[in-house]
């Protein structure tokens, strides 16, 4: 649940990823992993806006 919640608020509220939250999310994560969810967080948000930008966000629908 960290991790989700680090990824929504990394794309919707970065201010709110304060030091107490890190805190918590390093009793469950160790920093090299923190760097890899951060980094994976960040491509999956720039390629998302990447797609939306260039109008192919639709190119491979999800086929339920």
């Amino acid at each position: 649940m960290l991790a989700l919640n680090f990824a929504e608020d990394f794309c919707n509220d970065p201010n709110s990823l304060n030091e107490d939250f890190f805190v918590e999310l390093r009793s469950e994560f160790s920093d090299a992993e923190i760097v890899d969810l951060a980094g994976y967080v960040a491509f999956c948000l720039g390629i998302g806006r990447v797609y939306k930008v260039l109008d192919i966000a639709n190119e491979c629908p999800v086929v339920h």
